[in-house]
């Protein structure tokens, strides 16, 4: 009797281990398809073959969303001070999964914004109101916030 009830303990524990390791897959799955739905539809569509990613997409249309200024002027959001935790998610999948290019991306992305969008004071021109237009490459931001740097509660990521 005894030794049934081990093997009852024993395949009960290995169909939960099981259950759980099947879950896990599936999370890391869609995480892994988020990011790739992010790199196919948030990044570059205007020819400058740049790692920019827009802040955001319409997941009805796959467009990229656009900052419409009260003027009217319009630019597709790039702003890399929101963008911290996405790139950390890109860092953890490579080291979940052993695939470079989710944290070769964040590594180009970072590189890629000290190379372009650096003050001369050596901060990086970012904030809740500094953005990269992905059109156009430049920095944008409300008239009456005077492009200004801001700090921001994001921890810059450091890969």
């Amino acid at each position: 009797m005894r030794i049934s009830t081990i093997a009852l303990a024993v395949g009960l524990i290995s169909l939960f281990s099981f259950n759980a390791a099947a879950q896990e897959s599936a999370r890391l799955e869609s995480v892994k398809a988020f990011a790739d739905t992010v790199f196919e539809k948030a990044g570059d569509r205007y020819g400058h073959s740049v790692p920019l990613l827009a802040n955001g997409v319409d997941p009805r249309t796959g467009k990229q969303l656009e900052w419409v200024f009260p003027d009217g002027k319009r630019a597709v959001l790039s702003n890399f001070s929101a963008q911290q935790n996405l790139m950390r998610v890109l860092v953890g999948l490579t080291n979940l999964t052993g695939d470079a290019r989710y944290k070769q991306r964040a590594e180009e992305n970072v590189r890629y914004y000290f190379d372009h969008y650096q003050d001369e004071s050596g901060l990086l021109l970012w904030g809740g109101h500094r953005f990269v237009d992905l059109r156009t490459l430049e920095q944008q931001g409300p008239s009456e916030k005077e492009l200004v740097h801001e700090l921001k509660t994001p921890t810059p990521i450091t890969t």
